[in-house]
Formats: structure tokens, C-alpha cells, sequence
């Protein structure tokens, strides 16, 4: 919940960003990289209380850390985050020309939430697709959520061998570092799809405050 929470709050956020700090593009030179990524940044201190209430409850469970568990559970916040803020760049460019994205991307994230092994556990996945796991594998999130559950819940499980041996799939660092390097490759392609519109932000902004006065 914490991981999927941080993401849509970041892509949510950051695709409406440009748009409501439309004032400020217009009269301000500054790069509008900033606004997505400003959001994606107060998303990623939201996220230190829920982190503070887990590692509570989790240590109430009786958790106790593992190095591996807290070096996944990094990755999969610097996966949460790449990708958020990719596809906050993208969708805050494409929402100053068409509004309607913002209610797109508030569907996606339900999509998000039920992409994700986040109200069920990997294993039910495991066992209903079977061979066709490593398609469901291929979401980043899938890895991000996984991480934090090897980082926290498994720390907190009486069996953590047999729990990430069954509960996990296997080589689930190298899966991890996989949908890193995945998520690094869209921010990168969508910085470049930012940079190409950023000129146009500033003129679509006042077209539509000129069509909202008539």
C-alpha cells in the first residue's frame, strides 16, 4: 500500500502540476521539469510517516531486518519513484492539451492498484497463470511492491526461507534491477517527449485562459 500509494500520488499529482501552477509558467522562466518533480518530491515526504508506521507494526510482528530485504526495499522505492516522475512528465505535458488526461490517469491508477500485488499475493498469480507469470512480472510496480513485501513482511513471517521461497517468485533482484532499468529507460524517453512540447506549454496555457474568459 505504501509503494502503490507513493506512485499514483506522484503520476496524479504531477500530471495536473503544469496546469495548476499555470500562472507561474507563463510569467516565470523556469523549467517546467520542476513542477512534476516537485510533486514527486512532496509524494516522497508523504511517504516518511507511512514508512515510520510500518516499520511499527512490523516490528510489533516481530520483524527484524535482513541486509538483502533493506537494499530490495530501496530499490523498490527508486523504482516507485523513476517511474512516477516519468510518467508525470509525459502526462503534465499532455494534460496542458488535452484536460481530460487528468480523469485518464486517475482510471490508470485503479488499473495500478489491481496490476499490482498489492490486495493479493503474488503466489494466487503463480498459481492461476502458472507459465504466464513473467508477462505479469513485466509492470516495474509488480517489483516495487514485491520488494517492500521482502523488505518488511517477510522480516515479520516466522518461515522467511519457505515465505520467499513460495510467496516470492525467484531471482526477484535481478527482477528488481531489471524493472529499474526499465523504468530509467521511460523517464528517458520521457524527458526527451518533455522537451520537445516544453515551448509549446507556455502559448497552449493562454489559449485555453483566452477561451475560458469568452
Amino acid at each position: 500500500l505504501v509503494i502503490v500509494h507513493f506512485f499514483t500520488e506522484t503520476m496524479n499529482a504531477g500530471t495536473r502540476s503544469i496546469v495548476r501552477n499555470k500562472s507561474l509558467v507563463q510569467k516565470m522562466a523556469v523549467p517546467r521539469e520542476m513542477f512534476p518533480v516537485a510533486s514527486m518530491l512532496v509524494s516522497l515526504f508523504h511517504v516518511g510517516p507511512q514508512v515510520v508506521i510500518l516499520l511499527i507494526a512490523t516490528w510489533l510482528s516481530g520483524w527484524s531486518p535482513d541486509p538483502m530485504g533493506l537494499v530490495l526495499g530501496a530499490i523498490g522505492l527508486l523504482i516507485s519513484m523513476v517511474l512516477g516522475t516519468a510518467l508525470a512528465l509525459v502526462f503534465s505535458a499532455a494534460n496542458v492539451f488535452l484536460r481530460d488526461i487528468s480523469n485518464a490517469v486517475n482510471v490508470l491508477s485503479n488499473f495500478v492498484r489491481f496490476g499490482s500485488p498489492m490486495m493479493y499475493p503474488y503466489i494466487l498469480v503463480a498459481q492461476k497463470f502458472h507459465h504466464h507469470t513473467q508477462l505479469y512480472l513485466m509492470n516495474p510496480i509488480t517489483e516495487a511492491v514485491l520488494c517492500f513485501q521482502r523488505a518488511f513482511w517477510v522480516g515479520a513471517n516466522n518461515h522467511p526461507a519457505h515465505t520467499i521461497a513460495v510467496d516470492m517468485p525467484p531471482h526477484l533482484f535481478w527482477l528488481s534491477i531489471r524493472a529499474l532499468l526499465i523504468s530509467l529507460v521511460i523517464l528517458a524517453f520521457a524527458q526527451s517527449t518533455f522537451s520537445r512540447l516544453e515551448r509549446r506549454i507556455p502559448e497552449q496555457i493562454g489559449r485555453a485562459s483566452c477561451r475560458e474568459r469568452v
